[in-house]
């Protein structure tokens, strides 16, 4: 199967805009400090060292089903003004 450029253009925006928008935890606008952040960084941080680490607790947001975008918060704030 033969990749177009127009398709190889489109990945590279994809990868441009995920990198642009990666989730982190500090980038929440759900809570103020997430609970279960708190617990998975104590968690990391006695049962591990800074080199065994499977991931960092930040990285948590990726899979949150109740991330919330500062940018996207922000965002729809200034809409309403």
């Amino acid at each position: 199967m033969e990749v177009t450029q127009t398709q190889q253009m489109e990945d590279q925006e994809v990868l441009r805009v995920s990198k642009t928008f990666k989730r982190a935890c500090r980038k929440c606008d759900h809570v103020r400090v997430c609970v279960v952040f708190k617990a998975v960084t104590k968690i990391l941080e006695s049962h591990f060292t800074k080199d065994t680490k499977p991931f960092k607790a930040e990285d948590m947001a990726s899979i949150c089903t109740q991330y919330l975008s500062v940018e996207l918060t922000a965002s729809l704030r200034g809409s309403q003004q």
